[in-house]
């Protein structure tokens, strides 16, 4: 006889108790019940009933999320897609940055809804706003967005605008929407990690050493690139720059210099691994988390950067990848630190140990601003608590610049 049969064999030689038949009962019943529902979810849901209208299916059905329209009201430098790459943006853009909400659909068509009033939110490029080219009408529940990439420093009054604007979208870590000019993710994932605040940045490995590398770092012989096209600035770049010459080789291209190379070309991007130790990625402004697409796009090359601008850089790139100006106390000190590594390759390729890790999204990285605005639109307290930018000019300008920097290369 086999197991599940002597297991229910009944008889003094496996002293097993004849079930009772109130135990029996009980089962039975418990069984009919669950088939009993079962069978009446079934014909449940051959009818025709919305989950409004059916008491028994109503808790099991999830109700897709109504879709959110979001309407890109100017152009963004000339160019009608906002640099996404299409003049339409919906499901698909977003799941390629695993966004967690996908109801939401992007467009510059004015006449996409039959109103204006209807979309969700309207976003407006800050430099190429005009106040009396605005809607004429709008509804109290719309979300209007300021977008800018540009430091304070480049942007005009915006005192027309009080009262006008529920969220920034900005480069500034504390803005409603990042809008970051690069991004740097783990290496098999889309999913962010800075710019951020406080990123939680894995230890650098100070035993890495890569074969590749060396060949690569062997091959250069040139010192320092600088791609540059304003020439005076609010950060007085230029002058450190002039202070650097003094005791290095510093290759300047574009308006500022007398080397050339097409600008956001391959051939440029190449010439900084094959030719050049260091990049200058020196910002026009010191204002706080202004970061530009010179140092991400750097980064994706086999070049250490310089930086030099107003930003806590933790929050933007891991430690011991680039080389801060503002880390030294002279122009001297930052030239000797320069010599040092060019003279010890393998110090100078431990600046690469991130690439184990991490890699870089270059500019521009619009998909992640779009699945923070569809996010917000989808949070029930935004949506309950909005606000409104009384004083935009203060949030935008106030103690956001700095013209002193750390390291001396100037008298003021």
């Amino acid at each position: 006889m086999s197991h599940y049969s002597d297991r229910f064999k009944l008889g003094p030689e496996k002293n097993v108790k004849p079930l009772s038949l109130s135990t029996k009962g009980k089962k039975f019943f418990t069984y009919l019940l669950i088939a009993s529902i079962v069978i009446l979810f079934y014909f449940a849901s051959l009818r025709n009933f919305t989950a409004d209208e059916n008491i028994f299916l109503r808790p099991f059905i999830v109700k897709p999320k109504p879709m959110k329209n979001i309407l890109f009201w100017s152009k963004y430098f000339g160019d009608t897609t906002w640099y996404s790459g299409s003049d339409e943006a919906g499901k698909e853009v977003l799941k390629s940055v695993e966004c967690p909400v996908t109801n939401c659909f992007f467009t510059h068509d004015y006449n996409f809804l039959d109103n204006v009033t209807k979309f969700d939110a309207i976003a407006f490029h800050g430099p190429e706003l005009i106040r009396n080219i605005v809607p004429l009408n709008r509804n109290q529940n719309q979300i209007y967005i300021f977008v800018d990439l540009e430091a304070p420093t480049a942007v005009r009054d915006l005192s027309e605008f009080e009262n006008f604007f529920n969220l920034t979208m900005h480069y500034r870590l504390d803005s409603d929407i990042e809008f970051d000019y690069g991004k740097v993710v783990a290496i098999n994932s889309v999913k962010a990690i800075a710019p951020s605040k406080n990123p939680n940045w894995m230890k650098v490995d100070e035993d890495f050493y890569d074969e590749e590398f060396l060949k690569i770092f062997e091959k250069k012989k040139k010192n320092i690139a600088w791609f540059v096209s304003h020439c005076e600035t609010f950060s007085r770049r230029e002058l450190l720059v002039e202070h650097m010459q003094n005791f290095t080789t510093i290759d300047i291209y574009g308006q500022c210099g007398p080397f050339k190379c097409p600008r956001f070309s391959d051939k440029c991007s190449k010439m900084l691994t094959d030719d050049y130790k260091f990049y200058l990625s020196f910002e026009n402004s010191l204002c706080d988390d202004y970061v530009t697409e010179k140092l991400f796009n750097s980064m994706t090359e086999f070049v250490i950067p310089i930086v030099f601008n107003g930003a806590n850089m933790n929050n933007f790139l891991p430690p011991k990848s680039y080389i801060n100006a503002n880390d030294f106390e002279t122009v001297e000190d930052l030239v000797d630190y320069l010599n040092f590594l060019s003279e010890n390759p393998k110090e100078y390729i431990k600046y690469f140990w991130w690439r184990q890790y991490y890699k870089i999204l270059p500019h521009p990285v619009f998909s992640y601003a779009l699945c923070d605005i569809c996010k917000k639109l989808n949070d029930e307290n935004f949506i309950e608590t909005r606000h409104i930018y009384t004083d935009l000019n203060s949030w935008f300008r106030d103690k956001k610049c700095n013209q002193q920097a750390h390291i001396k290369f100037r008298n003021l």
